[in-house]
């Protein structure tokens, strides 16, 4: 990162290991946590929301992010797996602890996006339940049906973004950026970043500061929706999420980097990152 600020592989890899490392244990949490769904009450399914490969999603990647943290919250239950956790590669992983009466049983609720065919929403005591329909001993609880499907929505999102096909349909808004990047390398004087940015940047690296890599991509993220004429945002950005292996996301900024700041010293790193990133994308 810029600012005296280096992403180190390292760092980030280790935050993803550890949660990898809490995902490939859990297996034998799922008959538990079923026993103690049917202890206390059959659950009364209420929605349904089918994934469709070829859906759009209505969510910014910057919104789909702030949703799914915003339902990163403990939930006040008995059962159901206490939200938390982070999104990477081609993967939405909630991670928690699983309550079964009061007691900690295990942690973590993880999905390939491709797997996922439709999601299942349903009450039980009282309380909002989301699991995968084809897996539903695991579900996430959450506050209402509302929040379900909010989380839904974020997860067709974040599955969009993290595609190929995103990166593909870029192409006409990539123009258009290319044609504004254009004019602003033109100035003799670039303006001032907006207030709200500056508050966005301070977060992102307070977050990255404290090996909140997750948190400190969201920040960038909000702040260049603000303004995406920001090579240091977009520079900062691609290189935290190429690190957190959010590879179009990262090619998607880098390409906008290499358009503002063409002759930049970084300019032929940049673009040897881009292309790898490029390769990578699922």
């Amino acid at each position: 990162m810029r600012n005296n600020r280096p992403v180190t592989a390292a760092g980030v890899a280790t935050v993803i290991s550890q949660k990898d490392d809490r995902c490939c244990c859990s297996w034998w949490v799922y008959p538990c946590l079923l026993f103690g769904l049917l202890l206390t009450g059959c659950a009364t399914t209420i929605a349904n929301y089918k994934i469709d490969n070829a859906e759009r999603p209505q969510m910014s990647f910057s919104e789909a992010i702030r949703v799914f943290h915003s339902l990163s919250k403990a939930a006040n239950t008995e059962y159901g797996i206490i939200t938390g956790g982070i999104i990477y590669s081609d993967h939405m992983t909630v991670t928690g602890d699983i309550y079964l009466y009061g007691k900690i049983i295990a942690s973590a609720w993880a999905y390939p996006f491709g797997q996922i065919k439709q999601f299942t929403v349903s009450q039980a005591n009282g309380r909002t339940l989301l699991s995968d329909a084809a897996n539903p001993s695991v579900a996430v609880c959450l506050d209402s049906p509302n929040d379900a499907k909010r989380l839904v929505d974020a997860f067709i999102a974040l599955k969009y973004y993290f595609s190929r096909r995103f990166f593909v349909d870029d192409a006409v808004a990539f123009s258009d950026f290319r044609e504004k990047a254009k004019t602003w390398r033109t100035l003799p004087v670039k303006p001032a970043l907006p207030e709200e940015v500056l508050r966005f940047r301070v977060q992102a690296e307070d977050a990255f500061n404290n090996k909140q890599f997750h948190e400190a991509a969201e920040y960038y993220e909000h702040g260049l929706a603000v303004e995406p004429l920001w090579p240091q945002g977009q520079f900062n950005a691609a290189l935290l999420e190429g690190e957190l292996q959010w590879y179009g996301m990262a090619a998607y900024h880098m390409k906008r980097y290499l358009e503002l700041c063409p002759d930049d010293k970084d300019a032929k790193a940049a673009r040897e990152k881009l292309y790898l990133w490029e390769g990578k994308i699922k």
